[in-house]
Formats: structure tokens, sequence, C-alpha cells
């Protein structure tokens, strides 16, 4: 039990230059603990429902030490079991559930969308992926991000200024994999193009520079970038090509990158190995490196592009920015990469394989909700609130 003596206090009055003391008995005020209580206790579960665990762990992987409790369905930020507890979802599927659940709209939009067309993947346009892409973008430029040009006339007329275009997939490390996969080609191709008679498969422009303490995705190319015994070492050998350097050390990075660097991928904000902060002079000091020898720098924003961190004007291009969108298909976030090299963009699209699955109900939802922020607040949506 915890007790707390309290003898003498003092606080401040309206007069920013007095305190005032008083004294008070010698009084023990014992702690309130209520907090402790075990409020959903696992003993006292009924059969089936330790069963239904049991059955559904025989034939699921393990990917991770799951608590033993059946989710069935939720509102808003709450969720509930199959017992029809009720819990305080702090994860949000990991970062992915930013409306809440059985949002109403986002449900409507869901079964409406279902019943007219679910997939038609990304070989076709269809009527909402391209309208995202824009929304995107072009919030992206009145923004001042990535370096493009507010004004549509001053970037040629039209806004294709050769400004950022949208590669959409269905996961952080399938955003980062093809962020990975722009870069290596794109600097293949401007070795090839600066070495006459020189193949572009020659090219020893491969390497790319990642820190100490990151997260980048599980899989293969992400996880090479991804410096952790814990998450690397049971599936090594990795992806060759990635020099590792400590987070923010900026004479580290100056060595590292170097005329066979392709690219250097960074998180602003480091989440997993601790809420580690990159300074803005040392992401400046980044881009200046990158120009010097031609790589492309990568923001990793899957996690922090929740803040203001993505409009950003540090850089000319190119920057692939693969970031979170976090409007569910009723059960994954959208993850785009925005890049701001075309030739890049039409030579990948050629040559780096089939893509995931694009799905158009999400599109509709972030266009349907940036409709009603538009409609609530006569000033506009807010780059937050649209994303």
């Amino acid at each position: 039990m915890a007790l707390a003596r309290v003898e003498s206090a003092c606080f401040r009055t309206s007069s920013p230059h007095t305190l005032r003391t008083f004294s008070a008995p010698h009084q023990l005020y014992q702690a309130s603990t209520s907090y402790t209580a075990v409020t959903h206790p696992e003993d006292q579960l009924p059969t089936s429902y330790s069963a239904k665990i049991e059955s559904h762990s025989n034939y699921l992987t393990n990917a991770y030490a799951r608590p033993p409790l059946v989710l069935s369905h939720g509102k808003g930020s709450w969720v509930y079991d199959i017992q029809g507890r009720k819990y305080l979802d702090f994860s949000a599927g990991i970062a992915v559930n930013a409306l809440g659940h059985a949002d109403e709209l986002l449900a409507s939009l869901a079964g409406e969308q279902a019943a007219k067309m679910v997939h038609t993947s990304n070989v076709w346009y269809n009527e909402w992926a391209g309208e995202l892409a824009k929304l995107l973008v072009e919030t992206t430029r009145a923004e001042g991000g990535l370096g493009l040009a507010k004004d549509k006339k001053a970037a040629g007329g039209d806004g294709s200024d050769g400004g950022a275009k949208v590669f959409f997939s269905n996961s952080g490390t399938e955003a980062n994999e093809g962020a990975i996969k722009f870069a290596r080609k794109y600097a293949k191709e401007t070795w090839a193009s600066a070495h006459d008679g020189r193949a572009w498969e020659d090219s020893p422009k491969i390497r790319i520079v990642c820190f100490t303490d990151a997260f980048h995705g599980r899989t293969m190319g992400a996880l090479s970038a991804t410096s952790n015994p814990k998450y690397q070492l049971p599936f090594t050998p990795l992806v060759p090509g990635f020099d590792v350097v400590r987070f923010g050390d900026a004479e580290a990075a100056k060595d590292a990158i170097t005329a066979d660097t392709c690219a250097v991928l960074v998180e602003p904000i480091q989440g997993e190995g601790g809420v580690h902060e990159a300074s803005l002079d040392f992401l400046g000091l980044l881009r200046t490196e990158c120009d010097r020898v031609g790589a492309v720098l990568i923001f990793d924003e899957i996690q922090v592009s929740q803040t203001l961190l993505f409009p950003l004007p540090l850089a000319p291009v190119p920057v692939p920015v693969p970031l979170s969108v976090p409007v569910p298909k009723p059960s994954k976030p959208r993850k785009p990469v925005l890049t701001l090299s075309p030739s890049a963009v039409s030579s990948v699209q050629e040559q780096c394989g089939p893509t995931p699955p694009t799905r158009s109900t999400p599109t509709r939802t972030l266009l349907r909700w940036q409709s009603r922020w538009q409609t609530a607040s006569p000033s506009g949506p807010s780059w937050s609130a649209t994303r």
C-alpha cells in the first residue's frame, strides 16, 4: 500500500512574484491503487472461449504472442470480445483504424462498392485511385512539400512540372520495397546515361545507406534495412548492398554515402527503437550528400505521416516518400509511395513486376471524408484531416 506524508506545500498566486505556503498536520493519505485491479479476469472464461482460442492456434501461424481474447466487433475507439467484454483500443490495428471501428460512412461505402466491383488490379484504371493520387499530390503541392511549386502556372501551366506520382501498395513494408526498387532502377539508369556504351545492368551504384534502430518492415528488402538482429538473424542471408550508419551521426553518414550509393533510407522520427527524432540539420545534410553523389533520399514516413513532417520542403527531386493513409479496406491501410522522379516512374512501372491489389473502397472513403471536412470547415480541410 502506497502512503504519502504531507507536511507543507507552496503554490503560486495570481501575482507572478508571490509564493504562499501552508502547513498541514502530519496526515497520511492513501494513494489509489484501483487501476491495478483486474477488470477482465482470464481464469473466469467459459470452456468454450478457451477451446476457440486453442482451435484457432492450431491453424494460425504464431506471428505474435497473442493475448487470450477473441475480438468480435468494435465501435469508435472501443472493441468487444465474444463474451461482450469491452476494451479501449490503443493500437487501432497498429495505426490503421484512423476512423475508429464500425464507422458508418466507411461501412456504407464499402458495401456500396462491393456490390459494384471489389478488385481489378492496377493493370486497369479505376474510378477512384487516380482521384486519391491527385488529392495526395495536390495537397502536398498546396502545403509546399517535396519542393513542388505551389503555383501550377509556374510549374508549367497544368501542374505537370515533373511533380509527384503515386504508387499504391497494401502495407508499409511493401511501400518501402517499392521505394527501394525505384531507387535502384533510377540509379542504374542515370549511371548508364552518364557512361556512354555501358549497360545499366553493369552499374555499381546499388548500395543503400540505412540507420541503427530503424524499422522499415519484415519483407526481405525492407528487413535488410532494419538493423535489428532480433528481426534479421532468423532470415539471413539478407539482400546485399545495405550499409548501416548510427542514426544522427552526420560524419559517419557523410563517409558512408559514396558514388556507389543509390539511396539513403531514413525515418525522420524513429519509433521501433524508441522515439528518436532526426534533426533538420541531419536531414538537410543527407539531402546535400545525396545530391552530391546523385542518390535518392527516401523518407520512410509510414508512421509519422500522421504529422506535418511530410510537407517539409527540404529537398529537390528525387524523393520517394513511403507514407500511410490510414483508411481501412476495411482491415488494412493504404500505403502509397510518392516519388518525384518521372523517368523512374515510367521505367519501374514496366520492370518492377506485379504489384499488390488496388481496391477503390478506401479511396472513395478518403475522398468522401475530405468532402465532409471541407463542408465543416470554411477554410477547407487541413492536410492531416484529408490524409
